[in-house]
């Protein structure tokens, strides 16, 4: 039983990518033989690219100038010093690589690139440890913030208790890193109660705050785009739900996880489904910008340091 144990544990990412390649073929065919897509296509072609191109745009800039500044406080508390271009360039194309990476773990990608400048491993995984944590927070809130608004009412009971449930499974989870006896959990304990300070700790979760207001914005434009108006109680639920089933799902991109989720939470707020569904693709059309985006910002980066370079010579 010992060995089966072991070797279930060694081959863990394996199992958990399998798992998510089956939830994520199986959510594919549900959508490939449920939306309509005829009349999606309709929706599709009157859309206002513009707003949804700037809108997209101009928020995903904004969101990774707030996730930088995030980074740059932590990093800042650390005494290191790293040229703000280049922290924003790291943190666009980790951030980018994330949409495509189950657990959205590909944003530990900035870890790996700021050895570049002479920072170790344990201190930019446990900055990342920090920044995962509020982020988990700050949906949670999101979520319970969205249920308290006018579309509770409209939610089914099955809804109800996926966010209920995933906000349990949160506050588990956070009860387990910091009361649960075990070496493992003491070092992580340890290391955050040594690295977390009132103030950093306080600018930390502002930016985090901001950086997912920014994220619900840019989600508010996309489906705008096509005609749909959320208020922020509607756009922080749906957007709140949908991160948590896409992070839980263990599927690369949440795809097809993210497009049920959202196709009906709209309809559970009044959409008609060919609108709703849609509004599921606008976002999925979103997440396209976020890593075309962050591979412009690759090109940039490798331009930057190939010149870089070509001065030193």
């Amino acid at each position: 039983m010992s060995k089966l144990l072991e070797k279930l544990k060694s081959q863990k990412k394996f199992i958990l990518l399998f798992l998510g390649l089956i939830i994520c073929c199986i959510c594919i065919y549900y959508i490939s033989i449920s939306f309509q897509w005829s009349e999606i296509w309709a929706v599709l072609k009157q859309a206002n690219l513009l707003i949804f191109f700037i809108g997209a745009t101009v928020s995903l800039i904004l969101y990774w100038l707030a996730r930088c500044l995030r980074w740059y406080v932590l990093l800042r508390d650390e005494n290191k010093s790293v040229p703000f271009f280049k922290l924003y360039l790291y943190t666009a194309i980790s951030v980018s690589f994330s949409t495509i990476t189950p657990f959205q773990a590909g944003e530990a990608l900035k870890v790996e690139l700021l050895k570049k400048h002479n920072a170790t491993r344990m201190s930019g995984y446990t900055n990342f440890a920090i920044e995962r944590l509020l982020d988990l927070i700050t949906i949670l809130a999101f979520a319970l913030f969205g249920l308290s608004g006018e579309i509770k009412s409209q939610l089914t009971n099955y809804i109800y208790f996926i966010v209920f449930g995933l906000a349990a499974f949160g506050g588990i989870l956070l009860a387990v890193i910091f009361l649960f006896p075990s070496n493992y959990f003491d070092k992580i304990r340890l290391i955050l109660r040594e690295r977390i300070k009132p103030v950093v700790l306080v600018q930390v979760a502002f930016l985090t705050f901001i950086s997912w207001v920014l994220t619900a914005w840019g989600w508010h434009l996309a489906l705008q785009s096509i005609g749909i108006y959320l208020d922020f109680h509607q756009i922080a639920l749906l957007l709140s739900l949908t991160a948590l089933a896409g992070i839980l799902s263990f599927v690369p991109g949440a795809v097809g996880v993210s497009e049920i989720s959202i196709s009906q939470i709209l309809l559970n707020i009044g959409y008609q489904t060919n609108l709703a569904q849609t509004g599921a693709l606008a976002i999925r059309g979103y997440a396209l910008m976020i890593i075309i985006l962050g591979l412009i910002h690759l090109i940039i980066l490798k331009v930057s340091e190939r010149k870089t370079i070509l001065t030193d010579k």
